[in-house]
């Protein structure tokens, strides 16, 4: 499968189960990260959603493979406009930054990150946060990555406080609930 071929069979519609059987044809092919990276960025934007969505599922199942492509995602990450493709960036992201501090951590993963340059994705976490038009699932992935990045970042606490207690005025119960749990977090360290 090739990129075109792909581009084409995500112009239509396509449901969960189609999403999984795409990700099995292109773990069969091997096919390139960066390619369905590139891809989220169609200028289609709907072609670029199904394109992240497809991103998403292929990239968590194959530690390796995200590996691999870290780089590439940490660079573009910052450059993403589509709404609907935030929400898959900012859940890898989230599920990346886990590797930080967690006791399961994968421990390549989590060299892998500490050796990246996280500076423009911290900041692109902290305006997705703070843009009334960014969905609320974006918002609580960024609050999540960045809070994960704060052990490395100690800077991004003082930040982070008072962001999600800005977040946190007028928004829904869910966010209000997960912004007050990431507060406690955020006061033990």
């Amino acid at each position: 499968m090739n990129v075109q071929y792909l581009a084409t069979k995500l112009a239509v519609p396509i449901g969960k189960k189609t999403v999984i059987a795409i990700v099995q044809e292109l773990e069969k092919q091997s096919f390139s990260v960066s390619e369905l990276i590139d891809l989220t960025f169609h200028t289609q934007s709907e072609i670029g959603f199904r394109a992240a969505w497809i991103f998403e599922n292929y990239i968590l199942n194959d530690k390796p493979r995200l590996l691999q492509v870290l780089p590439f995602f940490l660079e573009k990450f910052s450059s993403v406009s589509n709404p609907s493709c935030k929400r898959h960036f900012a859940k890898v992201l989230q599920e990346i930054t886990s590797h930080l501090n967690s006791k399961k951590a994968d421990p390549i993963l989590r060299e892998a990150v500490l050796n990246s340059e996280l500076e423009p994705v911290i900041t692109a976490c902290f305006d997705w946060m703070i843009d009334p038009k960014v969905a609320v699932a974006v918002k609580v992935f960024c609050m999540e990555s960045l809070f994960n990045m704060s052990t490395q970042y100690p800077w991004i606490n003082e930040e982070l406080t008072p962001t999600i207690e800005f977040v946190m005025k007028g928004g829904s119960a869910g966010i209000q609930a997960r912004g007050r749990k990431l507060l406690v977090k955020c006061k033990n360290g």
